[in-house]
């Protein structure tokens, strides 16, 4: 009797030993079967940005995505270069740059976000801003300002013809603190994109151009106190200026990009 007990134990544990290894083989031979998609696993996705600037902003669309924080657009690069980021995000002329610079990087896409800039004008000086808008205008529909802004793109100045202006002088007022939009040259001469779209706008307009430099602050006051005749100084469109300022229509947009390894 107990062998016989013993018997049924047995065969019991070994239809189980049996079983198990059959599901252990079934198991296997499921996952070998399977690839894993490594774009579908779950995994930290790194932007790297430069902190305290615009870009961060620009970083603000992709919101499943982690963002790491750089002193300098230059630790951006390396970064993404490095694989310490998945992406950056470089405005447009420091996209440029660092292609020309043959940095390992290129455009994965641009973002949503972008600013508009354009002159500011006195509360009462309706006539300037639309004599400028109506430049603006021309000069989008010639092409300049593409031509322009393409040149600076590419670390270039834009070369305006002298011309005979018989209609005067117009003062800009600006800051030459802004890399790439206004600032001293190697000669101490102020360039700069803004620079050489208000001396195509004041030709379109028989004006030669006049530039005074002041800290970005008092160039409102010295506008108001009508020591210059517009601003064009990296203003971006804003609507709380526009209830002190009249503001002229966009003369450039700055675009950002995300940026990958090359």
């Amino acid at each position: 009797m107990h062998k016989s007990v013993f018997a049924i134990v047995w065969l019991i544990k070994d239809m189980k030993r049996k079983l198990s290894f059959v599901l252990s083989l079934v198991c296997l031979f499921s996952l070998s079967s399977c690839k894993v998609d490594t774009d579908v696993v779950d995994k930290e996705v790194i932007i790297a940005v430069k902190y305290g600037s615009a870009n961060e902003i620009a970083c603000e669309q992709y919101k499943d995505y982690t963002k790491a924080t750089y002193n300098s657009s230059s630790d951006v690069v390396l970064a993404v270069e490095n694989g310490k980021a998945d992406y950056g995000i470089l405005d447009e002329f420091e996209l440029n740059s660092y292609i020309l610079n043959q940095r390992a990087i290129k455009e994965k896409e641009q973002c949503e976000y972008s600013i508009d800039y354009c002159a500011y004008f006195s509360a009462e000086n309706e006539e300037l801003q639309d004599l400028f808008n109506e430049a603006i205008a021309q000069l989008d529909s010639d092409g300049v300002l593409d031509e322009i802004t393409d040149a600076h793109l590419k670390g270039k100045s834009f070369l305006n013809g002298a011309q005979d202006n018989e209609n005067g002088t117009l003062t800009m007022l600006c800051d030459p603190s802004f890399k790439n939009r206004v600032y001293a040259d190697d000669n101490g001469d102020v360039a700069g994109l803004d620079v050489d779209i208000a001396k195509a706008i004041c030709n379109y307009l028989g004006y030669d151009l006049e530039i005074v430099t002041a800290d970005f602050d008092e160039l409102f006051i010295k506008l108001q106190d009508g020591e210059g005749d517009f601003i064009m100084s990296a203003c971006e469109v804003n609507e709380e200026r526009e209830e002190y300022y009249l503001l002229s229509d966009v003369y450039f947009t700055l675009n950002y990009h995300l940026i990958e390894k090359e």
